[in-house]
């Protein structure tokens, strides 16, 4: 696996899930509604601001360098805190069993992608992590920060 896409990532997925749940005010009011009250992530970013947690901590461990911290830290703080921060201020609140199904079922479809595309969610993580913690720069935050970091340079 050279390159590890957004597809590949169930965090891209969970902030995908968003991008549609913070847009979906203009969609019919119907679906708006639907969208408001059952599809909201928010329990899936506290899931994954706790993966994440654990994650740094590897990373730390693994390679603490100040670069590659900061990367994880922004890409964290991007597609993670950002909209946990969003969707408290708009007071939207966990309802455990609609979310825990409804991320249940995202993850289902989630892992059947990855099965077409030949891969499995611990081949893509591990692949993650080894890119993460040797400072290469495989996912797509990160090569979007090396872009702008030489492009301003």
């Amino acid at each position: 696996m050279e390159q590890i896409t957004w597809d590949l990532l169930f965090s891209y997925w969970v902030f995908v899930w968003f991008i549609l749940f913070f847009f979906s005010k203009g969609f019919p009011k119907k679906v708006t509604a639907f969208i408001q009250t059952y599809l909201c992530p928010l329990f899936a970013f506290y899931l994954a601001i706790l993966f994440n947690f654990f994650e740094l901590a590897y990373v730390l461990v693994k390679n603490p360098q100040i670069e590659i911290i900061l990367k994880y830290l922004f890409m964290v703080s991007t597609i993670k805190a950002l909209p946990i921060y969003w969707m408290i201020s708009n007071g939207y609140t966990v309802h455990l069993f609609n979310d825990v199904l409804v991320l249940f079922l995202i993850f289902i479809v989630y892992n059947l992608h990855l099965h077409l595309q030949g891969t499995n969610i611990f081949r893509v993580y591990q692949t993650t992590e080894q890119a993460i913690t040797t400072g290469q720069n495989k996912t797509p935050l990160f090569l979007l920060l090396d872009y702008i970091v030489s492009f301003v340079q």
